[in-house]
């Protein structure tokens, strides 16, 4: 999906304010001196307007050009610093600063990340991030998914209202042992054709994670529930927002 794509058809869906208010209230309970933020996939600077309208010091990162192209344009007509970087976050991010707090949202890390590289993203996560700073991730409930889609169903999703739409947006859920494919069908009647988004997802469970964060000198604090600031209850909540501390090199 282009990054034009990515804001007209999946972008709507999103509560940045949300989000944004979901990590402003972590920071304020854990990290209350953290204002230097980055975020790794940083994508067309949704979220880095919702943190930097809230006065936080904001770096994105993105591997696609296209992203970073519109997220500065985004963030020079907003009157903002444009401050972004192009890598590869599964590898290496091309900065040696430390960060109060590494933010990593849309269920980025655990939807698309295979396994073999969920340890490598803790790898660099540690790296950006200072002692007794945060990361703070966004993933994905599969319990309830599983709940709520049943093989092969096709639900309703909503209708995308951006630059004037009426059709509705589907979704159709496949299970392959510990992965998911998520087939979006939105209805984009402004273009006279529909677009078709596939994800291939492998979520994990909250044990998962700490596991591999505790490898890399990360201890769990809290997970929230998104898009309400309440305890994450799997079968429940569709997403969650996980807050690691740094404790230790």
């Amino acid at each position: 999906m282009s990054s034009y794509d990515y804001d007209s058809h999946v972008a709507w869906f999103r509560c940045y304010e949300a989000e944004a208010a979901l990590i402003d209230a972590a920071i304020k309970r854990h990290c209350s001196s953290g204002t230097k933020l980055i975020e790794l996939g940083c994508g067309t600077a949704n979220l880095m307007m919702a943190l930097l309208k809230k006065g936080y010091d904001v770096v994105g990162v993105d591997i696609n050009p296209s992203s970073l192209d519109i997220a500065k344009q985004k963030l020079a007509s907003a009157g903002y610093p444009v401050q972004l970087l192009r890598g590869d976050i599964s590898n290496k991010v091309p900065t040696k600063s430390l960060y109060d707090v590494t933010v990593a949202t849309f269920s980025l890390v655990f939807n698309f990340f295979p396994e073999s590289k969920l340890s490598l993203f803790f790898q660099t996560a540690s790296n950006l991030t200072r002692q007794s700073g945060l990361l703070i991730v966004n993933g994905f409930s599969v319990e309830t998914t599983r709940r709520t889609h049943s093989p092969g169903e096709v639900i309703f999703r909503g209708v995308n209202r951006l630059r004037g739409n009426s059709l509705p947006t589907y979704d159709r859920v496949d299970y392959f042992g510990d992965n998911i494919r998520i087939t979006v069908f939105h209805g984009a009647d402004w273009e006279s054709r529909a677009l078709v988004t596939h994800y291939d997802l492998r979520p994990y469970t909250i044990a998962e994670l700490e596991t591999h964060a505790a490898d890399h000198g990360f201890k769990l604090v809290e997970v929230k529930a998104y898009p309400q600031p309440d305890p994450f209850t799997p079968g429940e909540s569709d997403e969650f927002f996980a807050v690691f501390m740094k404790v230790k090199e």
